[in-house]
């Protein structure tokens, strides 16, 4: 069976999507973790967040992403440089349970830029940056010195509607299905993940961003690791 198409609009009928105070939760886990967390949130819409898609060719797969992030997680545990480049696409993303939360804005005659209308999941490419200035593991800096550690996952937890204007905080009722949807994803991450405990300049520390439970036997292999002079204690 075909997936549906997503819906065409316009942002002028739309309105601005605002959004604020998010959650955001870093995790870096095996390609069976990954697929193990999909398969936990059950069926939901997956569409690219960055650049333009086919109007008719809107959603990506949960099986094409695993098969991506197995690639990316092959790389780490060989010690072998990551291609960002060619990962990137499919590590930015929307997830969805509901799909009039997100619409298609017309761009050519068969492509469009994907737009959020109320809250969804997003996904993002994680990476850190550990500063030997004070020491400390700062999250989603991109720099040359960064070090690529998974995937985020993030949600707001309030919501401007673009046409009443009206606040509100995320819950779970029908107004706002993601809400459970990333409740799913953080069960899954409590329960599989441990805040992961590096050792850099001598000083052994706790960072939130986390590590699944089955990745310490090989995490070390781990290349941007070894050129940051960063171990994780196993």
């Amino acid at each position: 069976m075909s997936e549906p198409l997503l819906r065409l609009s316009t942002q002028e009928k739309e309105g601005m999507y605002h959004a604020s105070k998010w959650l955001k939760h870093q995790i870096l886990i095996d390609e069976v973790g990954m697929k193990e967390l999909f398969e936990s949130i059950g069926k939901c819409y997956i569409c690219h967040a960055s650049g333009p898609v086919q109007s008719a060719n809107t959603f990506i797969s949960k099986e094409k992403i695993l098969e991506v992030y197995a690639s990316y997680i092959q790389a780490i545990k060989q010690g072998q440089p990551i291609d960002e480049k060619e990962l990137r696409r499919f590590f930015c993303n929307y997830l969805t349970y509901d799909l009039d939360s997100l619409y298609g804005v017309p761009i050519s005659q068969d492509r469009c830029l994907i737009k959020v209308a109320r809250p969804v999941v997003q996904m993002q490419f994680h990476h850190f940056f550990p500063s030997t200035v004070d020491g400390k593991f700062h999250s989603m800096v991109m720099t040359e010195d960064s070090v690529h550690w998974g995937v985020q996952f993030s949600y707001p937890q309030i919501f401007e509607d673009p046409k009443t204007h009206q606040y509100f905080k995320m819950n779970e009722s029908p107004d706002f299905p993601n809400t459970a949807l990333f409740k799913n994803v953080i069960r899954y991450i409590r329960s599989h993940t441990v805040p992961t405990p590096f050792i850099f300049q001598g000083v052994r520390t706790r960072v939130p961003f986390r590590l699944g439970k089955s990745c310490f036997s090989w995490i070390n292999t781990h290349k941007e690791l070894k050129e940051k002079g960063i171990v994780v204690e196993v």
